[in-house]
């Protein structure tokens, strides 16, 4: 089994973008504090080669390599001129983005290739303003989903303990039942803030909306884990490295949203966080 992905694309896109967002669902996917390194190569007459960020992914480049650095298993992203059937005409003319992944036939893909495959369809989606197209219904009945749908129906498909477990081997977490009570305390407020994250930062992305109250919660379960017994300077490091991301997040969200109110409270908020732990932004 695999999964066949497509969105149409209005506007041509960097290699740089197609990374940080992919990165970027990955991170909301699998409840992860940093964005994982991607490598991107182009295929070219049979030939590859790692693409530079600022490389336009268009249709001089109709096939690219995605994967996670120095580990093997790619996804394929082929950019092709939509023809102008009946079937797909009311979407406008533009490049239409095939996302390829897993091995086909019966036998199921590398559980890491999946959701990369879906990661870089719902950051191509995100770019374009425009939904993902399941071709083979992998992820249910609907043919068309947004962003945020597919994100959901990933979490929620049969699949997705096997994912978990990939990539609790690849990012080195160890089981949770391997822990003392204090360290397995300590890794379940680590993975209750990795959820509310992804809920809150989820939310902007899709509404353009700050809801207070998933904020709050993320703030207490911050005091609840910076008060704990095993906070290490690891784990500090760890919790200062999402606080930079999440406010840089909101920066960049801010170029897009008209109520910016809200947001900036949290960024000062986030802000006045780091500040307490000892990173200090000007």
């Amino acid at each position: 089994m695999s999964v066949d992905l497509s969105v149409h694309c209005a506007k041509e896109f960097t290699v740089g973008d197609l990374s940080y967002h992919s990165g970027q669902a990955l991170m909301e996917i699998l409840g992860l504090t940093h964005i994982p390194d991607l490598s991107v190569e182009v295929v070219e007459d049979s030939k590859k080669y790692e693409a530079e960020k600022e490389f336009i992914c268009g249709t001089q480049c109709p096939l690219l390599m995605i994967g996670f650095r120095d580990i093997e298993g790619k996804v394929k992203l082929l950019l092709y001129d939509m023809p102008m059937t009946a079937d797909i005409s009311s979407e406008g003319p533009g490049l239409r983005a095939s996302i390829l992944a897993g091995e086909g036939g019966n036998r199921a893909g590398e559980p890491l290739r999946l959701v990369l495959g879906a990661s870089v369809a719902m950051a191509v989606a995100r770019m374009q303003d425009s939904p993902v197209r399941d071709n083979r219904l992998f992820f249910g009945q609907a043919a068309d989903l947004s962003p945020e749908e597919l994100r959901r129906a990933l979490r929620q498909h049969g699949l997705f303990r096997e994912i978990q477990e990939a990539a609790q081997k690849m990012f080195f977490r160890t089981p949770l039942s391997a822990f003392e009570p204090e360290a397995l305390r300590a890794l379940q407020i680590e993975e209750q803030i990795d959820k509310v994250m992804v809920d809150m930062l989820g939310l902007i992305k899709v509404s353009g909306k700050v809801d207070g109250n998933l904020f709050a919660k993320f703030y207490s379960l911050l005091d609840d884990a910076i008060s704990g017994q095993r906070l290490d300077e690891e784990r500090k490091r760890n919790l200062l490295g999402l606080l930079l991301l999440i406010h840089e997040y909101l920066l960049e969200e801010a170029k897009r949203l008209k109520d910016l109110q809200p947001l900036f409270a949290e960024v000062e908020r986030i802000k006045q966080r780091m500040k307490k732990m000892g990173l200090e932004l000007s």
